[in-house]
């Protein structure tokens, strides 16, 4: 929806009280209201053609009905805007306008006023709450200003992901892609990063970090004077020069930082590095890592030309379980081995299955390297879900369903207690509880049983009935109850209902009808949003009002002949309201209903 403005656009309206006006037509030598274009707003006036009553407003136009909403009203003859100016019957001109209280023109001091009709700048633009006014003018000559009087001032870049801002501290901040770079604030510090706190302290100096923020440093390690004379401190140690020099593998320093009165300073190596002594700055100094391939105390390791290196014990912490140590072989040296009286809990080793009188088992001498076999059995523990086969009867299946675990079983066929049919895949999930059985079964049916599912409840060893869930082939069979009616006949909703005023056709309330188009006095059509299957619909129209004291009953039959055949589509249909009492003639009621089954 835009705010269209046009030329010479004036149409009549004969609509009284505060509703929206049914447009008749353009006045001669004007332009319809089509031009603003459907759904759009635009500024209009409505003026009596006689007496005083006026009203200027943003209205809605609807080119469905030709009508205008007065949306929001700005002014009336009777001064009670925003509310709507009822009124009263008789022809009135409607018009495009440009309303005074929307305009913007430059006062005696060629300053112009946004939200203000006293600027006191050049552009002066003041929003509703009196608070975070914008103004632009001139200082200093041909020098433009842009100040916020209580918030910022942000200069954003096309997709406002980059600013340029002044905030109400008085700091500058630059922010790229939504995050602070650098600012400069209101006492002339400057930061650098996304946190804007990173300052430095006094006496340190900024080296650059390429395509990123720069850092600062100290000087601590640089005695006074220039770069070319500078003199290393005597306490510098490794860890000073590796912030002076980057070490890239403990780099050696370079002779050219020599000069002719260059004084030695000792060096220290720290743990694992080789050399020390003392570094003038005329002889390059290489520090080595004290490092090997063999297995030698307080060395650092090293692999060899291979990537193989030796070591003693290593100590390490190991997480996760060993179950997943598939297909396990003992080492060769594991001759005679004997199993722990313990080994009887062998079911955390996948794939790998103990005889039950495993106790104490003892490998012969010559079991070197062997191998548990992979076959896996079925392990009778709790807490894991196992596939099985069936019993042949679903209650039998349950009960032998460890405690406190879900076995799988079924692609059996006519098993016993199943939901019926032949086919079905099920889960039996029991409760943890061994003393008695609780716990659900889950059929999943195919071939014979496809598409259907099936659950029922177990508890205290009582198998509950099955309960099947609907499916597209057995959802006509379950009837939901859409209302509160008796009895055994079928009870339908509506497909789609309105009530409108018979006078303009504005709809107060309705479901599925899109709009009412009022064809003329007593003529109607009812557009439904979503149409129906096809034509052959009831609709039921119902009406109230009194006109010229007599009542209008509503009649079904189309404009021009007295109940007539209508033809309605599955979109629309049409009808008419007569007055019985009164030579039979076509009004419009206070108040019409319309209901439509289907």
């Amino acid at each position: 929806m835009a705010l269209v403005l046009a030329d010479r656009v004036k149409e009549t309206t004969t609509t009284a009280g505060t509703g929206t006006v049914t447009l008749l037509g353009a006045s001669a030598g004007f332009q319809s209201f089509a031009v603003i274009g459907d759904a759009n707003t635009t500024y209009y006036t409505i003026a009596a053609q006689t007496g005083t009553e006026w009203e200027v407003g943003i209205g809605t136009y609807t080119l469905s009905g030709t009508t205008l909403a007065r949306t929001t009203v700005l002014s009336n003859s009777s001064g009670t805007q925003p509310s709507a100016l009822s009124f009263s019957a008789g022809t009135k001109d409607v018009f495009v306008t440009y309303p005074a209280a929307k305009s913007i023109n430059e006062d005696a001091s060629d300053n112009v006023g946004i939200g203000t009709s006293a600027p006191t700048d050049r552009l002066d633009i003041r929003f509703a709450t009196g608070t975070g006014n914008v103004k632009a003018g001139v200082v200093g000559g041909n020098n433009v200003k842009l100040y916020n009087t209580t918030g910022d001032i942000t200069l954003l870049s096309s997709d406002a992901s980059s600013d340029v801002t002044l905030d109400s501290q008085r700091n500058i901040l630059f922010r790229t892609g939504n995050t602070e770079r650098a600012r400069i604030t209101s006492t002339g510090g400057v930061s650098f990063g996304a946190t804007g706190t990173a300052y430095g302290t006094s006496g340190q100096v900024l080296t650059s970090a390429g395509n990123a923020p720069p850092n600062y440093i100290n000087q601590s390690s640089i005695a006074a004077g220039s770069a070319t004379n500078a003199t290393l401190a005597t306490t510098a140690t490794l860890a000073t020069l590796a912030t002076l020099a980057t070490l890239a593998t403990l780099a050696t320093l370079a002779t050219t930082a020599t000069t002719a009165n260059a004084t030695a300073a000792a060096l220290t190596a720290g743990s694992f590095l080789t050399s020390g002594g003392t570094f003038n700055g005329s002889t390059a100094r290489t520090f080595a890592v004290d490092a090997t391939n063999l297995n030698t105390a307080s060395k650092v390791v090293a692999r060899d030309a291979s990537g193989n290196f030796s070591a003693g014990t290593i100590t390490a912490t190991l997480s996760g379980a060993a179950s997943s140590a598939t297909n396990a072989t003992f080492a060769s040296s594991a001759t005679n081995a004997t199993f722990a009286s313990s080994a009887t809990n062998a079911s955390a080793a996948t794939n790998a299955t103990f005889a039950s009188s495993a106790t104490n088992a003892t490998f012969a001498s010559s079991a070197t390297n062997a191998t548990f076999a992979t076959t896996a059995t079925t392990l009778n523990s709790s807490n894991y879900i196992q596939r099985t086969g069936s019993s042949g009867n679903l209650n039998t299946d349950f009960q032998n369903t460890p405690a406190g675990s879900t076995r799988i079983q079924g692609d059996d066929a006519g098993l016993s207690n199943s939901p019926g049919g032949t086919w079905w895949f099920y889960d039996n999930m029991r409760h943890y509880n061994g003393s008695n059985y609780w716990g659900t079964q889950v059929a999943w049916g195919w071939e014979d049983n496809a598409n259907r599912l099936a659950t029922r409840n177990v508890q205290a060893n009582s198998f509950g009935s099955w309960v099947y869930y609907l499916n597209s082939s057995n959802y006509t069979s379950y009837v939901a109850q859409l209302s509160t009616a008796s009895g055994s006949a079928p009870s339908y909703s509506a497909r789609a209902w309105v009530n409108f005023a018979g006078s303009s056709g504005g709809i107060r309330a309705s479901v599925n009808v899109s709009s009412v188009t009022r064809n003329g006095t007593g003529d109607y059509t009812v557009n439904f949003s979503t149409g129906m299957s096809d034509a052959n619909f009831s609709g039921v129209v119902s009406s109230s009002g009194v006109v010229n004291g007599q009542h209008l009953p509503t009649f079904l039959g189309s404009p021009g002949s007295n109940d007539t055949s209508s033809h309605p589509s599955a979109s629309a249909f049409r009808f008419s309201s007569y007055n019985v009492t009164n030579s039979g003639l076509r009004g419009d009621p206070t108040e019409v209903n319309v209901a439509v089954f289907r």
